[in-house]
């Protein structure tokens, strides 16, 4: 970004609320200002279905969306949509890619979506070019590579900018790169500087991109990444110099860290290990960013699903703790992602979309009573299996969500979980018969334990 442009390009950030501001303010409840969403997942949709999913994302507050990928070669996407590799989500004419396709006919993804949000009064972050299977086993070290990305990011955004830019320069709010960096695969020695090789692409992304404004004779548009962590790595200080380093003197502006941990077994230090291991992660990676002093924000990216084990949506206490956790070193919130997640016309009910609310309107996660699943008994159906049944309770305010099931040793462990609409579980035989169930509403409130009766051995 050249110094010419300076000035306006700080005055288009603070329209974007991007300008330098505090972290999060203690004294005010944390709430999600944006929320990604996957190209692919909405390859499918017509434009009632866009109309309706951005209502229930603004229902909650949230003025903008950030799409994924508007290309895809052999991305992470086609497990939402069956697409191939080289895929593009809107009508582009950049050559090798063919047009998703649904119901036989070609989609405008980032159309759809431009539409929708001018509509209703919302924002998109476009999502550029997207190469997972190359990013992730060499691309991270191979310069050259690097480099044609940061080409083709330049090509794509002058594409999206000339089909999109006259009708919907309002509507844009910037572009989102969905390379994402880890403290693994950016970090661990290989011989190789590589915080120096991102810096160098991070430079030509830039460049490439500011480019387009510069033709269009507009300010630059802020650019977003959102790296993640992998927890059990003790590098975080590591991290921190990464990000020191890979950010100088460039023209990113947003670093939305994905912001996830893992429910540790034991679940009577789940809320405290939680939280220490984002406040870590979230210090760390922010420091890093503010050192890079290259005007760039940290946001934080909350998952919405929890994957140890999985058990599908996180609460809304899941969330609203994680973003607790990260509140005094982020300046905005987003997440990956409402439409996946919490969305009812993904998932088919409001649950989640009811108990946020209620959190945004009380200022603290909703408490209500839960009750127990009914009579549960466990029968050994084999050496190595056993099958755990119980009655499912009636509907309570927020809804139960799911079960979990729990080992009652010396350290309780929670061995594994069952959806809201299900009355049994087989587990392996080897967890032993001292064994208790609980139901979790979507706001996040356990009833109590009940434990699991042995019929036969």
């Amino acid at each position: 970004m050249t110094a010419a442009f300076l000035c306006s390009v700080l005055l288009l950030l603070a329209l974007n609320g991007l300008a330098a501001t505090p972290a999060q303010s203690a004294s005010t409840p944390p709430q999600f200002s944006s929320s990604l969403l996957s190209s692919g997942q909405a390859a499918s949709w017509d434009q009632l279905r866009w109309d309706r999913e951005l209502a229930a994302i603004q229902r909650l507050g949230i003025g903008s969306i950030v799409l994924t990928a508007s290309l895809s070669d052999a991305s992470v996407d086609q497990a939402d949509s069956g697409l191939t590799a080289k895929t593009a989500y809107y009508p582009t004419t950049l050559s090798g890619y063919h047009i998703a396709t649904a119901n036989g006919a070609p989609v405008d993804v980032v159309g759809s979506a431009l539409r929708a949000a001018q509509k209703a009064g919302m924002t998109v972050w476009l999502g550029l070019q997207t190469d997972n299977p190359t990013w992730f086993s060499s691309g991270q070290l191979d310069a050259s590579w690097l480099a044609t990305q940061a080409e083709l990011a330049g090509r794509l955004a002058e594409d999206l900018w000339a089909q999109y830019g006259a009708a919907y320069h309002d509507t844009i709010a910037g572009w989102y790169q969905p390379y994402e960096n880890n403290n693994y695969d950016a970090v661990v020695s290989t011989g190789l500087n590589r915080p120096l090789i991102m810096h160098s692409f991070f430079l030509q992304l830039g460049e490439a991109i500011d480019a387009v404004s510069t033709a269009a004779q507009r300010s630059p548009l802020p650019i977003m990444i959102s790296p993640f962590y992998f927890s059990a790595l003790p590098n975080s200080a590591d991290y921190q110099e990464f990000w020191r380093i890979s950010l100088s003197g460039t023209s990113i502006d947003v670093v939305a860290l994905q912001v996830y941990a893992d429910m540790t077994t034991s679940y009577q230090e789940t809320d405290s290990f939680r939280a220490a291991l984002i406040s870590e992660w979230t210090a760390a990676v922010s420091r890093g960013v503010a050192a890079a002093n290259n005007g760039a924000q940290t946001w934080a990216n909350i998952e919405l699903f929890q994957s140890n084990p999985a058990i599908g949506a996180a609460t809304v206490k899941y969330a609203v703790e994680a973003m607790k956790a990260a509140a005094p070193y982020v300046t905005a919130f987003t997440n990956f992602s409402f439409s996946h997640h919490w969305s009812p016309w993904t998932i088919g009910y409001d649950w989640f979309s009811v108990g946020y609310l209620d959190y945004l309107s009380g200022g603290a996660v909703p408490v209500a009573s839960v009750p127990s699943p009914g009579s549960p008994s466990m029968t050994l159906s084999s050496q190595n299996t056993a099958k755990i049944s119980w009655r499912i309770p009636a509907s309570t305010q927020y809804h139960i969500v799911y079960f979990e099931i729990f080992s009652m040793g010396n350290n309780r462990q929670r061995i594994s979980t069952a959806s809201w609409d299900s009355n049994n579980i087989t587990i392996p035989a080897d967890f032993g018969t001292k064994l208790a169930i609980r139901s979790v509403d979507a706001a996040g409130n356990v009833s109590s334990l009940s434990s699991i009766r042995l019929l036969n051995r």
